[in-house]
Parts: C-alpha cells; sequence; structure tokens
C-alpha cells in the first residue's frame, strides 16, 4: 500500500525481469575472480546458447574458463538434444579421478594428434588444482584482451563415452607451454579468510570468529576436559571407598588380633590358677 502511494505513477510488471540473471550471474563470477581469487569453470556438452552480444556475457566468457565437450556418441539416442544436454555431468565426474586431458594443437583428421605437450593440466578438469585453475584463468584473461573469444573444444574421443581419450585444443590455437600462477595472487589467496576456512585446527575459533563453528580438534580438546572434569570426583570418591575399605579392614584384623590375644592371657591365667591349686592340694596329701 505504501509502495503505490509514495511512487509516481501506476505500477507495471509488464517489463519483466529481463536479463537480471545473466548480468547478475556475471558479475558474480567477476567479482569473485577480482574480490576473492575464485576461478569458475564453466563446462557444456549442446554447444553456446549464447553470443557475446551483451557486456554480462563479455565478462562471463571472460572471468570463466570455458570447457566444450562434444558427444558425438549422443548420436542415434531417442533424443539426441537431451543425451547432449545431460552428457555434461558424467564427463565431468568421471575426469575427476583421471589426469587432466592433453591441450593439442591442432588435429589433421579425426583421431591423429599433431602435438601433446607435456603439461600438468593444460586443459580445465575436474582433477585440477585450485592454484593451477587460477593459471588457467589467468592465461585466459590476457586472451581475452586481444580476442573475443577462447575456450577449451573436445578434438578427440568425442566418439566414446570414455574420457581417457579425450583431448582438447584452444579455439584460439594457442598452445600454454607453461602453466605457472602469478606468485602476487597465489599469495594473496594463501592469506585469505577463504583458505582459513578449510583450517580446522584449535585456533579456528579464536582467528575466525564464534561463527566459525567448532573443529574436530576443539571438540576433543573439549570433550577430553569434559571427561576429566567427571573423572576427577569419580577418581576421588573410588580412592576414598578404596581407604575406607583398607581402614575397615586393618580395623578389624586388630581387632580380632586383641581378642585373640585376650583369649591367649585368659587361658594363661586359668592355666595359672589351676597349678597353685594343685600346689595347695599337694601338701594336705601328704600329711594324710
Amino acid at each position: 500500500f505504501l509502495g503505490t502511494v509514495v511512487r509516481c505513477g501506476r505500477v507495471v510488471s509488464s517489463t519483466g525481469v529481463g536479463a537480471f540473471a545473466q548480468q547478475a550471474t556475471a558479475n558474480y563470477v567477476k567479482m569473485l575472480w577480482e574480490t576473492k581469487r575464485v576461478a569458475t569453470e564453466v563446462y557444456s556438452s549442446a554447444g553456446s546458447t549464447s553470443g557475446l552480444d551483451s557486456q554480462a556475457a563479455i565478462d562471463m566468457a571472460t572471468y570463466s574458463v570455458q570447457v566444450a565437450y562434444k558427444p558425438s556418441w549422443c548420436d542415434g539416442e531417442d533424443s539426441d538434444l537431451k543425451c547432449e544436454h545431460q552428457a555434461v555431468f558424467p564427463l565431468y565426474f568421471l575426469s575427476f579421478g583421471l589426469p587432466p586431458p592433453p591441450l593439442v594443437q591442432a588435429v589433421t583428421s579425426p583421431g591423429r594428434l599433431l602435438d601433446k605437450p607435456a603439461v600438468t593440466c593444460a586443459v580445465p578438469s575436474a582433477s585440477c588444482t585450485d592454484a593451477e585453475l587460477r593459471a588457467l584463468l589467468e592465461e585466459h584473461i590476457l586472451l581475452m584482451q586481444s580476442q573475443t573469444s577462447a575456450s577449451w573444444d573436445q578434438v578427440d574421443g568425442t566418439d566414446t563415452f570414455a574420457v581417457g581419450d579425450d583431448t582438447f585444443a584452444l579455439t584460439s590455437g594457442t598452445m600454454l607451454n607453461t602453466i605457472t600462477p602469478d606468485p602476487a595472487i597465489e599469495e594473496e589467496v594463501a592469506q585469505s579468510n577463504a583458505i582459513e576456512q578449510r583450517q580446522w585446527g584449535m585456533s579456528r575459533g579464536f582467528r575466525l570468529g564464534s561463527e566459525s563453528g567448532m573443529s574436530t580438534k576443539q571438540l576433543d580438546f573439549v570433550v577430553q576436559i569434559a571427561g576429566c572434569i567427571l573423572a576427577l570426583p569419580l577418581m576421588a570418591f573410588l580412592t576414598y571407598r578404596l581407604i575406607s575399605l583398607a581402614s575397615q579392614k586393618a580395623c578389624a584384623s586388630s581387632t580380632d588380633e586383641d581378642e585373640e590375644g585376650s583369649e591367649e592371657e585368659e587361658e594363661e591365667e586359668d592355666g595359672e590358677s589351676d597349678l597353685e591349686g594343685s600346689m595347695k592340694q599337694s601338701p594336705l596329701m601328704e600329711d594324710h
């Protein structure tokens, strides 16, 4: 009600959200790299659905590494388009268990490679490390300064579901002979809060605040302290009971010894009295 009263004119919704989702996503991807040094990977298996006709599309293509699978093994399926759209999921996750695929310069015919450089991670893959992906994105941003697009396209292994025979080539034709992350960026990442969030040691709460949660080591330490607090009175009680039982046992044994001693003394006294009585009776017998 207040919004309608304060606004000048009639509230309409016919224009819709337009390209808001695309612009917001591209802005998030850009800001993640510029402020947090987070590398974004974009994988597709059904071709590109949007051209570089807007600033959002340009930012998305610039600040994320683009990998295009070509699943020609989907041909002949009941729904080729559905298969191509869904192929990216198993292909990406299967690559996690294998080394990154090789980057090739060109192919003269399907399956014939001209160059296979020995680079650890020259193609974005699920098995690449964070530092390697950052290095690839740095190279990608440099390439985008001189051209409108640069992506890693699959050029071999397209006719098989297996990912071990996949190879990729950059659309720009550039070969990445050496991939080294920028030391300044790596130092920035090492000192960032994102890396500290992965540390679950004893000092987590002190460094990141109470809202960061409790680490396993901290939980173990608290459990040990609680166990010690509960164990101390229990140990004291058990010690007291043991001492009490030992004292009672000692007292009982000493009482038994005293009783035995008194009985022996009484027996001795009885024996002496019997002896004296017999000695008194003996003279009378002699007079007789």
